[in-house]
């Protein structure tokens, strides 16, 4: 079978002939099992060479699920509005193949390099302060990247002592959907599950003074939840997923992908932490 990024073979199991998996030889780094195609779940062309024949065929788009990107954050804060974050990401499936080939193509030296340069541009300008990758020539492999970030002022000092931090904005999620209405098709590369675990602690001597309730927005083209909990030493721990389920749709399913976007946007922007110094504990030095 032929597309227009290579050829991809369907092998058959012996022991059910109308059961069939599609791979691919194209790319070095793509794995065992994933076709190279930006979009998939498509008619292709498969083509009999010995009998000079040729059929439609469909090449199913993998699951939301084995599209996953999954990051834990652990922020520190300081009296300052200061905060030390330390990122590991792990990519699975299409996002992995996205990283590995961005990274193949431009070079870690101008992805750095870049990413530098989105932080610089932050409100207050935020610093790279070391990034690493585990696993980007070996398709086989789990990707993972790690990277250390000063993101200065981004936590609020308030009255009496406290300190308030909005931090899932911190993410950089958007929103590609603006206008009222749509005339012309959605489409995504494939369908994907975001998933951040964030785990917030407070300066030396502050409590948790109340944890924000969370949210969710389910739809028949996605999911978007959140949960807060208390962690362990008076951190608070919060989990986000943001999953796109059904990656193509015809515009009369605008408004859901819409307000899928949307209640992301706005809850992420609504969930506030404030933590108080405790009773009797003293202002530490910077």
């Amino acid at each position: 079978m032929f597309q227009f990024d290579g050829w991809i073979v369907e092998v058959f199991e012996p022991t059910h002939p109308d059961k069939g998996a599609f791979f691919s030889f194209e790319h070095p780094l793509l794995p065992f099992g994933v076709v190279p195609w930006n979009h998939t779940g498509l008619d292709g062309l498969g083509i009999d060479l010995d009998g000079e024949t040729s059929s439609s065929a469909f090449v199913p788009a993998p699951p939301a699920d084995a599209n996953r990107t999954h990051r834990v954050w652990t922020m520190s804060l300081d009296e300052t509005g200061d905060a030390h974050v330390y990122r590991i990401s792990q990519w699975l499936g299409y996002p992995a193949f996205s990283m590995r080939s961005e990274l193949y193509r431009d070079g870690k030296t101008e992805w750095e390099k870049d990413l530098r340069s989105q932080y610089e541009k932050l409100d207050p300008p935020g610093k790279i302060e070391s990034f690493a990758f585990s696993g980007d020539e070996d398709p086989e492999a789990t990707l993972q990247g790690t990277i250390r970030i000063l993101r200065p002022g981004i936590a609020t000092p308030l009255p009496g002592g406290r300190i308030e931090l909005t931090p899932l904005p911190m993410l950089r999620y958007t929103n590609p959907f603006s206008g009222d209405k749509r005339n012309d098709p959605i489409s995504f590369p494939y369908p994907y599950v975001d998933e951040d675990i964030v785990t917030v602690a407070p300066p030396p001597g502050y409590v948790v003074e109340g944890l924000p309730s969370g949210g969710e927005r389910a739809s028949n083209v996605g999911r978007y939840s959140v949960t807060v909990k208390k962690g362990d030493s008076d951190t608070v721990v919060l989990t986000r997923s943001f999953s796109v389920l059904r990656a193509n749709a015809g515009p009369e399913l605008y408004p859901n992908y819409r307000g899928l976007f949307d209640a992301a946007r706005s809850g992420d922007a609504g969930i506030s932490i404030v933590f108080r110094k405790a009773p009797g504990s003293q202002k530490t030095s910077s």
